[in-house]
């Protein structure tokens, strides 16, 4: 069905009206429809282990400030970790679900954690399942934690369930 389009040589008032009356109710119809496509990322800001617990192997998160997400690609009781593939080399990072118990450089106490593992040159391929099973093995166990150094505070996260 063709919109009736509005003659400017005799502008009626009701006909002008009614003519930009229908273009808005087409443009917010396919602004609501972006808006529901663009925003399935869920979106915590007052964090609890409950929270973190629904975070699933295969979701997408972001944390932070980041603009692009990591997809989780490993989760135990107390930690996931979320690994890419990006430009050749792999980006990681682990999720601590038990809340800090003393200050150190960028976390506080009573905030979770977020950071890489406190392995120089990491032993760990974060894209590899059974390298994976095994490093969420030695967080549990206390082998291995996250890094003084390049952990931070974990202030809201975004939750793209898959």
């Amino acid at each position: 069905m063709k919109d009736k389009m509005l003659d400017i040589s005799k502008p009626n008032r009701s006909e002008v009206k009614e003519y930009f009356q229908r273009q808005l109710e087409s443009v917010s119809n396919k602004f609501v429809e972006c808006k529901k496509v663009k925003n399935e990322y869920i979106t915590y800001e007052n964090l609890t282990k409950e929270i973190l617990d629904t975070v699933k192997v295969g979701d997408l998160v972001k944390c932070n400030d980041w603009k692009s997400p990591i997809r989780v690609v490993g989760v135990s009781d107390n930690y996931f970790i979320m690994a890419t593939n990006k430009f050749g080399k792999v980006l990681y990072s682990i999720c601590q679900k038990k809340i800090a118990d003393h200050n150190r450089n960028y976390y506080h106490e009573g905030k979770f954690r977020i950071g890489t593992d406190n392995y120089v040159f990491g032993i760990f391929d974060y894209l590899n399942n059974t390298d994976i099973a095994e490093a969420l093995q030695e967080l549990e166990n206390g082998k291995m934690e996250l890094s003084v150094r390049k952990a931070i505070d974990l202030i809201l996260i975004s939750v793209k369930i898959s």
